[in-house]
């Protein structure tokens, strides 16, 4: 299933209006367990890998929050890109998603600036370490689908909801500007049925936008791709699998 999904990546890339620079390099496919990835430690989640539920030779990362035994928690968990998307750069990132279960899975993925630094006693991530320090992000909350645009999230206008069973692949074209205005990203998707990549846009009081301004705007390059736990819900955890810059 690898080498067939890492072909597609390509020829679908191919059909996508968005910049891409260079060859696609893979950034995990969890076949190694969870390597390189660090947690903030702020709930005692699960980060394991798992079979996929949908092919059972794929393996998955499974980030089920787990907050002291009560059943919710608030986790990061971060890897470092293998090359950042640097000041007045254009980067494309790609990964996919599947719900397991019910729809009060909540989650958040994207990109960030803050550079990761790692307390050598614990092993834990000391930053970044909270929501703010995303730039690019995209939310799954109670099976709404929304993603930030500067102060707000909002819900674009193909998927306004994500339903649990199925994968759900997305690629965020990610343009940082000089300076911090102009910051933006594009996201794409694709799920069961569909043939090619569709652009998510955002309605933004009425006016239609195909991008989304960064939570904060950067002079900084981004540097990790980082997953967030905002309830998580163990009987309905995030699954990820196949990342790729």
């Amino acid at each position: 299933m690898k080498p067939a999904l890492f072909y597609s990546i390509f020829s679908l890339a191919g059909s996508v209006t968005a910049p891409l620079f260079g060859a696609w390099e893979l950034f995990d496919n969890f076949e190694a367990g969870v390597v390189g990835w660090v947690s903030n430690g702020q709930a005692q989640a699960i980060i394991e890998t798992v079979e996929d539920p949908k092919d059972s030779s794929n393996s998955v990362l499974k980030v089920d929050s787990n907050d002291y035994g009560v059943g919710w928690g608030i986790t990061f968990l971060i890897k470092e890109l293998p090359k950042t998307i640097p000041e007045g750069g254009t980067g494309t990132f790609y990964y996919r998603v599947y719900l397991d279960g019910g729809t009060s899975s909540n989650y958040g993925f994207g990109l960030i600036d803050v550079p990761l630094i790692v307390d050598p006693g614990t092993g834990y991530a000391t930053q970044p370490s909270n929501w703010p320090d995303f730039e690019p992000v995209s939310v799954i909350a109670d099976g709404n689908y929304t993603i930030r645009n500067a102060g707000a999230y909002i819900a674009p206008e193909r998927l306004p909801t994500v339903s649990p069973g199925q994968w759900y692949e997305f690629w965020v074209v990610a343009n940082n500007a000089i300076g911090t205005v102009d910051d933006d990203s594009k996201t794409y998707y694709r799920t069961d049925g569909m043939s090619e990549p569709q652009l998510l846009q955002i309605d933004d009081d009425g006016t239609i936008y195909d991008s989304a301004l960064f939570r904060n705007g950067t002079t900084d390059p981004l540097t990790s791709f980082m997953i967030g736990t905002l309830s998580g819900d163990p009987a309905s955890p995030y699954l990820g699998d196949l990342l790729y810059l």
